[in-house]
């Protein structure tokens, strides 16, 4: 499950458990004689209203009416700390749809982030776009560093170069730099995943000895992000028709995505 369609289930569960909670409010308060009897009076008050609305008949002398019987609903739901007005969402601008306007809600979208943090823990450890990196960090090497977090927040994250491979010795920063690049990616709405070349050998053996009714779904979890770091490049083992067969795969299926690969080998 990507953290997209598991945002979805959380808000799914949110909206459900909001509007459970205002089934079980309205039934305690049925059992009140005065609620029921203003709660129906209310709703047929509604429904006569509308009628005359379509057929153009005068309403004005309902209108009063109605106010009265929604000014008891409204005090009897208030005293159960609730509204009277259906379930109490917790997002008021999708009501826990996700979406407003066919586009996502920024609480879907909130969702989604902290699901791929939680799921990916390397993506939490760093700052939340390129530009927020102390080049300090760095040392001496801070503005040329400063030069490479701007071409990847340029050409890569947001431009349209597809394959990059970032070089140096161990413990330069390139993973921190690349794992940045990932975060910022997930913030601008996509899916982005951070992967070991260790953990990667594995998934590519996982998937060469799996039944093929298994095969996609591994397959999907190295394929399917917006946005991929593969990290330490060569530091794995050679798996005989694995490990460069299947990354030869993975980067070709991969060319309308981005892919960073960071590595302590030259060119």
């Amino acid at each position: 499950m990507n953290e997209l369609t598991e945002a979805k289930a959380l808000l799914a569960e949110r909206k459900a458990l909001a509007e459970r909670t205002y089934e079980e409010k309205l039934n305690e308060l049925k059992k009140d004689p005065v609620f029921d009897e203003a709660y129906r009076r209310l709703a047929r008050l509604k429904f006569e209203i509308a009628r005359r609305e379509v057929y153009g008949l005068e309403k004005s002398d309902l209108e009063k009416e109605k106010e009265e019987a929604e000014k008891t609903v409204e005090k009897y739901f208030a005293e159960k700390g609730a509204k009277a007005d259906g379930a109490d969402y917790f997002c008021k601008k999708c009501n826990d749809t996700g979406y407003v306007g066919g586009k996502r809600c920024s609480c879907l979208e909130k969702l989604r982030v902290e699901t791929a943090l939680k799921n990916n823990p390397s993506l939490s450890s760093v700052p939340a776009c390129l530009e927020n990196i102390d080049f300090d960090f760095y040392g001496k090497n801070g503005d040329l560093y400063k030069k490479y977090a701007a071409f990847l927040h340029k050409k890569v994250v947001d431009g349209e170069i597809r394959y990059c491979t970032i070089l140096g010795a161990s413990g330069t920063g390139k993973t921190y730099l690349a794992t940045t690049a990932a975060r910022e990616a997930l913030e601008k709405g996509r899916s982005a995943s951070v992967v070991k070349s260790v953990v990667l050998n594995k998934i590519f053996l996982n998937y060469h000895c799996a039944p093929l009714e298994k095969k996609e779904e591994i397959w999907a979890k190295i394929t399917d992000p917006d946005f991929l770091v593969v990290d330490d490049l060569g530091v794995e083992s050679l798996l005989n028709n694995v490990t460069i067969q299947y990354l030869y795969e993975l980067i070709t299926e991969r060319a309308d995505k981005k892919t960073v690969i960071t590595t302590n080998f030259d060119l």
